[in-house]
């Protein structure tokens, strides 16, 4: 599910004062940078505990590549919480798209983050670790020219 989705379906049911923290995490004019219509072929699964300058430096690398972060669901089950943390990661200059998708976790049997994921028309490539992406994106390539 993509965050933009979750905020709208959680405005219809938030008071005036929530609706306006979520403006504050999806301003107008939004919606199109954080909420493609097909989900991005590069993504880099993530939670809170990675480091915000690990959260820094793929955000960089997945705002010129047109990625995104995936995350596997809301944290600590507390919308206020999770917003808390958006915010924080925004005011650090994270502005690469977040999704929330645990399907997404399963399908590419993602168990550690973070992870980089690149589809491919063939499947998909996978590396876990704390590695920088355009390392991850060069050794897919490498893959790619031996398969």
């Amino acid at each position: 599910m993509i965050l933009p989705l979750i905020l709208l379906a959680a405005s219809q049911v938030l008071s005036d004062n929530g609706k306006a923290l979520l403006k504050t995490l999806n301003p107008p004019g939004e919606c199109a940078k954080c909420a493609p219509v097909s989900s991005p072929a590069l993504k880099v699964f993530i939670s809170f505990s990675v480091p915000l300058p690990t959260w820094k430096d793929l955000s960089d690398s997945l705002e010129k590549t047109n990625g995104c972060f995936v995350m596997r669901g809301i944290s600590e089950n507390s919308f206020s919480e999770f917003s808390r943390k958006l915010k924080e990661l925004r005011a650090f200059g994270i502005n690469a798209p977040i999704q929330i998708d645990p399907e997404a976790f399963d399908k590419y049997q993602i168990d550690a983050v973070p992870a980089v994921v690149q589809e491919t028309p063939d499947g998909y490539h996978r590396l876990v670790g704390n590695i920088r992406l355009d390392e991850a994106l060069r050794l897919f390539a490498e893959q790619r020219k031996t398969s």
